[in-house]
């Protein structure tokens, strides 16, 4: 999105002190305060700072936080993101491939009314919406690191960390804190005034606080005296700094289930006070959920050292584009109390999607407006993406059995990688030497220019499997190489 330093520079210091004054961020930006506040218009209006959004911790509002995984055939995606969109105490939900091949869903429910979450779940499963599901439940207070794009260097696309220094900090650590209890709830000393404050929060801390009130109906100054409130019994943990995932090459989302040991979860909890990328990790049971945000490239550093210290590591791969952010949200919130019947969580949920169903089959019947551009048969996008005439069948699934293979030998996180592309573009991995116009497109979205010397590796290995030695020639697309390749192959 062509960021300047400048630019850069205003996202840190946001990043330090999400709720600063322009006078404290533009001397912690090194620039005027007026050409802090242009520079900031400026890239929220280009989608790129979002907003400062307060974390609201559950526990202390007596909402219970519950992180579901469903496994989900693709065809029905659409119909799980309506059931969360429908029911009211839906956090978040984003579409995952790896470990779990679906949507990561995070709720906020009533304590008390876990079973009435289950019920819900159990019958998405026999209608079929999803075949599998697992939860975990934290255990303690979770923990937030934001973006230090001073590490980011937009000339070459780059992020200078040195994971071997951040590495060596994990292992020299002796002595490890205690993870922070969950705060007490104190719901009772709350009142509609406050959640209607919360959700603004959740919208935009940076607001004016004279619009913020306004917009509740209440006096500044109750809105200040509030405001302290929630600091001191921990309603509100952080204020995460909202950036569009694309702004600099970050890959939002990649998520980590890890079984450990208490102190491995302790340690990490450490050690994300000296990580440059936003990221949330959430003490479990088990371990600990780690979601953050890298490079792509920097992804198997990650995910090597979690192994290192790790029993168990489960890799997730979210789409940042399918990923849905619900703001806090009052109405659920009645007399002093959260609703938690089952006609609220399961009933009233079902007959939405079961009322979404009608409407959209419904205008299956509507004329079509415009008319559908024809789509290739397979043979014409053979033709069209490979350019020469592979007519034997054998050959061309063995020569796209062997460009998976060589992907995954070229990626520490080849699979993966395939199932995203095949979950967001639709091209299938026995397909892929059909479209591999649009495969290098989509290689080129997540790894940006560091996907040329991946597309070199993929060739390497690819005439490596066959025997063959490669000779390396200029002005070669990856898909003229792949081409050359089929001469070689014998059935």
């Amino acid at each position: 999105m062509g960021l300047s330093r400048i630019d850069l520079k205003i996202l840190s210091a946001i990043s330090k002190a999400p709720l600063g004054t322009i006078k404290m961020l533009s001397k912690l930006a090194g620039v005027s305060p007026n050409t802090f506040s242009r520079r900031l218009e400026r890239l929220r209006n280009k989608g790129i700072f979002i907003s400062v959004s307060a974390e609201i911790s559950y526990p202390s509002l007596s909402l219970e936080p519950l992180l579901f995984f469903f496994d989900t055939p693709f065809k029905n995606l659409e119909d799980l993101e309506k059931v969360l969109d429908f029911h009211p105490y839906t956090r978040y939900r984003v579409r995952c491939i790896g470990s779990y091949n679906g949507i990561y869903a995070l709720f906020a429910i009533p304590n008390g009314t876990f079973t009435l979450l289950l019920e819900l779940v159990e019958r998405l499963k026999e209608m079929g919406i999803i075949t599998n599901y697992s939860y975990e439940a934290p255990v303690a207070s979770w923990i937030y690191s934001e973006s230090n794009f001073e590490y980011y260097d937009p000339e070459t696309d780059s992020w200078n960390f040195d994971w071997k220094t951040w590495e060596s900090y994990l292992e020299e650590v002796s002595t490890t804190m205690p993870l922070r209890r969950r705060p007490s709830s104190v719901l009772h000393r709350m009142d509609e005034k406050d959640m209607n404050i919360l959700r603004q929060l959740t919208i935009n801390a940076r607001e004016k606080r004279s619009v913020i009130a306004k917009k509740v109906g209440i006096p500044i100054y109750h809105l200040s005296r509030r405001l302290k409130f929630y600091e001191k019994n921990r309603i509100i943990e952080a204020y995460r700094v909202i950036v569009h995932g694309t702004a600099s090459r970050l890959l939002v989302m990649i998520m980590f289930d890890c079984e450990c040991p208490l102190r491995v979860t302790q340690l990490f909890v450490q050690g994300l006070n000296f990580f440059p990328f936003q990221s949330t990790l959430i003490p479990t049971r088990r371990g600990f959920f780690l979601q953050a945000s890298i490079p792509p490239l920097d992804l198997p550093k990650l995910g090597s050292t979690l192994q290192k210290h790790c029993t168990n590591v489960k890799v997730l791969w979210s789409d940042y584009e399918s990923s849905m952010r619900y703001w806090f949200d009052p109405e659920p919130y009645k007399d002093g109390e959260w609703i938690g019947t089952r006609s609220y969580m399961i009933t009233e949920v079902l007959r939405k999607l079961e009322n979404h169903h009608f409407k959209t089959e419904k205008s299956l019947y509507e004329p079509e407006k415009t008319v559908r551009k024809k789509l290739p048969s397979k043979r014409e996008s053979m033709k069209q993406n490979l350019d020469v005439n592979l007519r034997e069948v054998n050959k061309m699934r063995r020569l796209n059995s062997l460009l998976i293979q060589a992907i995954c030998e070229s990626l520490s996180f080849g699979e993966v990688i395939l199932h995203y592309i095949e979950l967001n573009c639709s091209i299938r991995r026995d397909e892929i030497i059909y479209n591999l116009e649009a495969f290098v497109r989509e290689m080129e979205k997540i790894f940006g220019d560091s996907s040329s010397i991946i597309f070199e590796n993929i060739i390497k290995n690819l005439y490596s499997s066959l025997g063959v030695k490669y000779k390396e020639k200029k002005r070669r697309s990856f898909q003229e190489c792949v081409i050359e390749v089929a001469k070689y192959i014998i059935c």
